[in-house]
């Protein structure tokens, strides 16, 4: 028989069926022990050979015996089996019993690590508050002490007003005045100085108009007029070409003006002359040089003078034998006697061993400007006249 484990249900099934089988053969044996009598008897009163009789019941006998143990061997079989599936269902219950002591034994564990680390936590939590309060009351003191002393700034402030004249503001520009072209009170160009070159002048202007005559004159007839002379334009840039309300753009005339006051007059004809006031000197000198020494020193070639700020052209050189070339961020400009640092850099060689080239630009306007001079990097290097 294969290995089976039974419950105890069919262990009592089982029994009872070979306690059934047993009782039977047991009645069986003693059936055919009473044939054998009656045999035996029968056997004395027709004379038959009792020898014969005896060995066929005892085959018989012999048999039933064989079948008797072959039950017996099943019974003890089937008990052996129940016996080992008892043993097998107590070691389950003794490995579920262990297996539930582990995890009650995990579960005690992580109990303790979490009430540990609430612990812990609330700790670090009390800390974090105390040092909040702690942080808190610096910041208050911090605040009060900020307080007293911008109490006491105030006080010294009003007192320095009271007591101390303050410095004396750079002079401002005068302010230049409005060169207007007018045609009538609807149509009128307005005229300002762009850039004033040894060679040429270049002028921003706006021309205005209501349609009411027709459209706006062209701005190529644009003139001006130098020392009695008329001059017309050579070179014109427009922004905005709309000649039934507006035309916006610059107009440039290759002359050389030295004159403090030339006239411009937009269009063709019908427009006034304006009178334009112009710098007493439209240019620096030929080399405007700031130097050093006489293998460091920076050449400005190139001034361009607008009414909102100066351009200058640069380049300086060195032989390095007192190190790289100061930076040319730090060139500053005087104008009118106020110093003005560079607001644009702007670099087409930058060589600090030997050389560096560019443009610089300074936030100044250069155009009402007197006088103006210039000096090249941080320090040593000379100042040098502009104009």
């Amino acid at each position: 028989m294969s290995e089976t484990t039974f419950s105890e249900t069919q262990y009592a099934e089982q029994l009872s069926e070979l306690n059934t089988k047993l009782a039977k053969a047991k009645d069986d044996i003693v059936a055919i022990r009473g044939d054998i009598d009656a045999q035996l008897s029968l056997a004395k009163t027709y004379n038959y050979s009792t020898r014969d009789l005896f060995d066929q019941y005892m085959a018989i006998l012999n048999l039933k015996s064989e079948e008797l143990a072959m039950l017996s061997g099943n019974f003890t079989e089937i008990k052996n089996l129940f016996d080992s599936s008892v043993q097998t269902i107590v070691a389950n219950e003794h490995r579920q019993a262990s297996d539930l002591q582990q995890c009650e034994a995990t579960l005690a564990s992580l109990h303790a690590a979490l009430t540990a680390e609430v612990a812990l936590t609330r700790e670090n939590m009390n800390t974090i508050r105390t040092e909040i309060n702690d942080n808190v009351v610096r910041v208050n003191d911090a605040q009060s002490r900020f307080d007293a002393f911008l109490a006491v700034a105030r006080q010294l402030y009003s007192l320095y007003q009271t007591t101390i004249s303050p410095p004396p503001m750079p002079p401002t520009p005068p302010p230049m005045p409005e060169t207007i072209s007018r045609y009538n009170d609807d149509y009128f160009c307005k005229f300002w100085l762009l850039e004033h070159h040894p060679d040429r002048l270049r002028l921003g202007f706006h021309v205005m108009g209501n349609n009411s005559l027709g459209h706006i004159q062209s701005p190529s007839a644009t003139v001006i007029r130098v020392d009695g002379v008329e001059h017309g334009q050579s070179g014109l840039h427009l922004e905005v070409d709309d000649p039934a309300s507006n035309i916006r753009g610059w107009v440039e005339f290759a002359v050389a003006v030295t004159a403090p006051s030339v006239e411009v007059k937009y269009g063709t004809s019908g427009y006034s002359w304006a009178p334009l006031v112009l710098p007493v000197s439209p240019q620096p000198p030929v080399e405007v040089i700031s130097r050093y020494n006489d293998d460091y020193f920076c050449k400005f070639s190139v001034v361009e003078r607008h009414v909102d700020r100066l351009r200058l052209a640069f380049h300086v050189t060195g032989n390095n034998s007192l190190g790289a070339i100061q930076s040319p961020s730090a060139t500053v400009v005087r104008v009118d006697g106020v110093d003005y640092p560079s607001t644009n850099v702007h670099l087409e060689v930058n060589d600090p061993a030997s050389n560096i080239s560019g443009w610089l630009e300074f936030a100044v306007a250069a155009v009402s400007a007197t006088h103006a001079e210039v000096k090249y990097g941080s320090n040593g290097y000379s100042w040098a006249a502009l104009w």
